[in-house]
């Protein structure tokens, strides 16, 4: 091989070689999604249930009580869903991850800054400048200034960021919805107990009632 040839292709390689080792330092390995292997499993019921009631596929409201008809238990879901604290910790949660996710995503623009400073100041009439001669009158001073900076993401640290902000993010969201669902899951089991609990008390004094009321059996 001639020299010179040789001498631009090692010129090359000297070029290509801080940009490969750049592009192959990035910071931490693609996120991979691991397999779910329950997703996959068919699911039948047991042999002495063969015959029994399948679960429905249609798509359940997430206000679900509503379909009981019954203002009560959805006047209770309401006042359970505002003052419930665990519901508004996940809340406050949510809007904490949506906060992190701001500031990171921010993080791939240029940022600039302003500033801007303002001083009255004036010579003391007993300092020796003045006794020198120096003017002792009040004095305006302005100062402003301006810069810009922008980080160039060579390592991949901002984007591996603003991905672990948005997959925070999205766990928050789903703690609020378990919240959410055991909350109200919650307050109508136990309403319908007490609901199933008056319907006996009734019956009982129902029963009471024409006990009372019927003749003595001899």
């Amino acid at each position: 091989m001639p020299l010179s040839r040789r001498y631009r292709l090692c010129r090359t390689l000297g070029r290509l070689l801080p940009v490969l080792l750049i592009a192959g330092c990035t910071v931490g390995p693609d996120f991979v999604r691991s397999t779910d292997a329950l997703g996959s499993v068919v699911l039948s019921s047991r042999g002495d249930f063969s015959d029994g009631i399948q679960p429905s596929t249609g798509q359940v409201p997430s206000q679900w009580w509503m379909l009981f008809n019954d203002a009560v238990l959805g006047e209770l879901q309401l006042r359970a869903q505002v003052s419930n604290l665990e519901l508004q910790a996940a809340l406050a949660r949510i809007e904490q991850s949506r906060a992190e996710l701001g500031i990171t995503s921010a993080l791939r623009f240029p940022r600039v800054g302003l500033g801007m400073d303002y001083a009255r100041e004036a010579q003391s009439e007993n300092g020796k400048f003045a006794a020198l001669g120096a003017s002792t009158s009040h004095g305006d001073f302005w100062q402003s200034g301006f810069d810009a900076s922008w980080e160039i993401d060579l390592w991949g640290r901002v984007r591996r960021a603003r991905e672990g902000a948005a997959a925070t993010l999205e766990v928050a969201l789903y703690d609020r919805e378990a919240v959410r669902v055991a909350l109200s899951s919650e307050v109508a089991r136990a309403y319908l107990q007490l609901r199933g609990t008056q319907a006996q008390l009734e019956v009982a004094r129902q029963n009471q009632i024409v006990a009372d009321e019927s003749p003595l059996v001899s």
